[in-house]
């Protein structure tokens, strides 16, 4: 039985020329934690960026016919994979630009089901269809979407505050949609 400290490893350098030595952590699986949390960082910042240029290219008369059109594309979704057409019900258009239709979903299965390569070649196939042009199919979680959107819209509100632009309520209404901003009187 050994009492004190382990004696140190070292980790052979990587392959790539990196100079990389030194003690081996003591719990190999907790080694990338940092490294993960980063990516989770990174991920989150990826999202916020993407939501970012998705509203500022944000269509409402895509959106108004998209939705129009969602039932047709349902149908034809049904006759063609009837699985695809049982996860989609579980999504809410939630935004619209000329060229993709974004989707959230409350369930990470149905998200994941919806964007298969599969699935989302017949949704985007049905959409073309009913619509005439190419629309691509992106989808988020319910609750990323809820987080991106507050962030988004505080950056966004930040942003319009320090340029004092006089019509800051019609911007971010025309920005982010009237279904997503709640304007309160600050008197």
């Amino acid at each position: 039985m050994q009492t004190g400290p382990a004696p140190a490893e070292h980790v052979q350098a990587p392959q790539s020329g990196s100079e990389q030595t030194g003690p081996a952590p003591a719990d190999p699986a907790r080694a990338h934690r940092p490294a993960a949390a980063g990516k989770t960082a990174s991920r989150t910042q990826r999202k916020l960026e993407v939501l970012r240029d998705l509203v500022q290219r944000a269509d409402e008369a895509t959106l108004a016919a998209v939705r129009a059109a969602w039932p047709e594309v349902m149908q034809r979704v049904k006759a063609e994979r009837i699985q695809t057409h049982a996860w989609l019900i579980g999504g809410e258009m939630v935004l619209a630009t000329p060229e993709e239709v974004v989707l959230s979903f409350a369930s990470r299965i149905h998200r994941d089901a919806v964007m298969k390569p599969e699935s989302r070649a017949v949704v985007e196939a049905a959409l073309a269809a009913v619509l005439g042009r190419p629309l691509r199919l992106l989808a988020i979680l319910q609750a990323d979407w809820e987080q991106l959107s507050r962030q988004a819209s505080a950056a966004l509100g930040d942003e319009l505050a320090a340029s004092r632009e006089p019509n800051l309520v019609d911007a971010v209404v025309a920005l982010f949609g009237a279904d997503l901003v709640e304007v309160e009187d600050g008197e």
